[in-house]
């Protein structure tokens, strides 16, 4: 009865083979390795072929292979000796602060620093409230009144972030907000992991062109600064979707949905479900390790 319908036996097509971080680790690896004799370097359909001879997976297809150095940005063969060792070991030292945090000192806070820009439109046309045989109606259109800008601090480990609402996302704003953050937030805190975006704002220079010099070297130099993997990124998509889904008109009326937003968050002790540890990183990052040389 299946031959009927469609004239031939239906075919049985393999399952897509997933790799895991193990099975990327030693995809790059592979790919960053010498090419075999007779080639110049790997191509996508020699990488598949020797991840099936060396037994590390049964079946893989050259668009995996292709789809997976993309994802994790590698390249087939690439040299960059002078620049291998200083990246990575930049990325490795924030990938380890970040997937260690729940062992966390609580005398050193480590908190994680981002900024967003938000619109402030109002709408064109008033809301219709629902009514009987009718729900709520909203018009789409909306007219521009500005742009302001968010900055949020984070620390994972309390479970407590601290906002503010600025007009520019300048220098001197950063700094401002910076030295709220540890003057009042942490006055007791002699050392402050910060982990932050690496934005041409986001620098202890920025100190120094807002306070007296004095001030300046004593906010920097309580900041151990980390760029990488950022929380706070995820706290501003919960402000976004639960706090900001609906269209905000004066920067007033910002500043008060934040607040609010923010006060209801610390109360209830959010936090973040940070899944990438330690052990995960060990093997997604193992490509970016120096391989020591035996000594000839």
């Amino acid at each position: 009865m299946e031959v009927a319908p469609t004239g031939s036996f239906p075919r049985e097509r393999p399952e897509r083979q997933c790799l895991d971080g193990k099975g990327e680790a030693q995809l790059i690896h592979l790919a960053c390795s010498q090419a075999p004799d007779g080639r110049q370097r790997w191509t996508l359909e020699l990488l598949a072929d020797q991840m099936v001879r060396l037994e590390y997976v049964e079946h893989i297809s050259p668009e995996t292979v292709r789809k997976t150095l993309k994802k994790t940005s590698s390249s087939r063969g690439s040299r960059n000796p002078g620049v291998f060792l200083r990246k990575p070991t930049r990325i490795l030292s924030t990938t380890w602060k970040m997937c260690s945090m729940s062992i966390a000192s609580p005398m050193i806070p480590r908190i994680c620093m981002d900024e967003m820009g938000k619109n402030l439109v109002k709408d064109k046309y008033s809301p219709e409230p629902a009514k009987p045989g009718q729900v709520a109606r909203e018009d789409y259109t909306y007219e521009k009144e500005g742009r302001s800008n968010l900055f949020i601090a984070y620390e994972p480990l309390a479970g407590k972030r601290y906002l503010k609402v600025t007009e520019h996302r300048t220098k001197k704003d950063w700094a401002s907000f910076m030295q709220e953050v540890l003057e009042e937030h942490y006055p007791e805190a002699k050392k402050v992991v910060l982990v932050m975006d690496n934005l041409n704002t986001h620098t202890p220079a920025s100190f120094y062109e807002v306070f007296p010099p004095a001030q300046a070297k004593a906010l920097a130099d309580r900041l151990e600064i980390h760029d990488g993997g950022n929380i706070a990124e995820i706290e501003l998509s919960v402000l976004a979707r639960q706090g900001l889904a609906h269209n905000v008109a004066a920067i007033e009326d910002l500043c008060h949905q934040v607040q609010n937003w923010q006060e209801q968050r610390n109360q209830r002790v959010g936090t973040v479900n940070w899944q990438f540890r330690t052990a995960d990183a060990r093997i997604k990052l193992k490509r970016l390790y120096p391989v020591q040389q035996p000594d000839a």
